[in-house]
């Protein structure tokens, strides 16, 4: 009985909230962050009507945009040319100004090895590409709730 009245009290906030950010005008922050510049405009046109999408096409970028612009979600491709994205996921998942942004993992790789390995470095989801823009766009709702609903019930604790 607890547990259904702590659920409902969470939701009841995040519509709050939700309301709160429609009213102010601010779009919830995404970083996408992917090597290939086409795939990141293809983000930006599935995600731009509902959300602030910035974009990096290398670690650094992504780091320093992470820590100064603070997205509420991360899109992360798991190969970033020479650079690896699990890598970059370990970083953020090291650091206390990123340690919370939920991450989800892009690739064109279908192997449930490389799946683990997301999961493994923090990974919050991950969507194969080339991405369907409902399901990403699914996804992306889903995992914003989550993160909104246990950052509420931390509050509430």
């Amino acid at each position: 009985m607890a547990f259904w009245r702590l659920l409902l009290s969470c939701l009841r906030r995040n519509d709050a909230w939700m309301n709160k950010q429609e009213d102010s005008g601010s779009l919830p922050k995404i970083l996408a962050v992917d090597d290939d510049t086409g795939v990141l405009e293809g983000l930006k046109e599935i995600l731009g009507s509902e959300y602030q999408v910035e974009t990096a096409e290398d670690e650094i970028s992504a780091l320093r945009l992470a820590n100064s612009h603070k997205p509420d979600l991360i899109l992360l491709d798991i190969t970033l040319g020479l650079e690896s994205g699990v890598s970059l996921c370990y970083s953020l998942r090291s650091s206390p100004t990123t340690r919370h942004i939920p991450i989800v993992m892009l690739t064109g790789w279908g192997d449930t090895s490389i799946r683990e390995l997301a999961f493994t470095a923090g990974a919050n989801g991950y969507i194969e590409k080339p991405v369907l823009p409902d399901e990403l766009r699914g996804l992306v709702k889903a995992k914003l709730n989550e993160w909104r609903v246990l950052k509420l019930r931390n509050e509430s604790a």
